[in-house]
């Protein structure tokens, strides 16, 4: 496993290529996983250096993923949504292994978001 490996759990195809093919070109190592049901499988067996979880996804929500992961981990999760953000978002869900970013991003935001928790997790990118 490499050190800067990101799971992408992200259930548009179009974003999901964009952000490996992105990320990828920004030397970091990515695996995929469409649904929350994928996703858990494939932590089942590997541990990424971080995790890009959108919120809204098929099979349920993104937050309550969080919320489960947390129990057993604590990978660096970066939230992408669009739903609207309010205080009680904020207080739980931005911390230093937590952050988010609002659709629709630039990529190069995202990035830079992702440094830094990364960073915050005493990894280095």
């Amino acid at each position: 496993m490499g050190k800067n490996m990101i799971l992408l759990v992200e259930d548009n195809k179009n974003v999901q290529k964009f952000n490996k093919r992105m990320l990828e070109r920004n030397n970091f190592d990515t695996e995929q996983a469409m649904t929350l049901a994928a996703a858990r499988d494939f932590l089942a067996q590997r541990t990424p250096a971080a995790i890009i979880l959108d919120v809204g996804m098929p099979d349920g929500n993104g937050l309550d993923f969080l919320r489960e992961l947390r129990q057993t981990s604590q990978v660096p999760v970066l939230l992408l949504t669009g739903y609207r953000i309010d205080l009680t978002f904020l207080r739980e869900f931005t911390t230093n292994r937590n952050d988010y970013l609002k659709k629709p991003y630039e990529f190069e935001v995202l990035l830079e978001r992702l440094k830094i928790l990364m960073q915050k997790a005493g990894m280095k990118t």
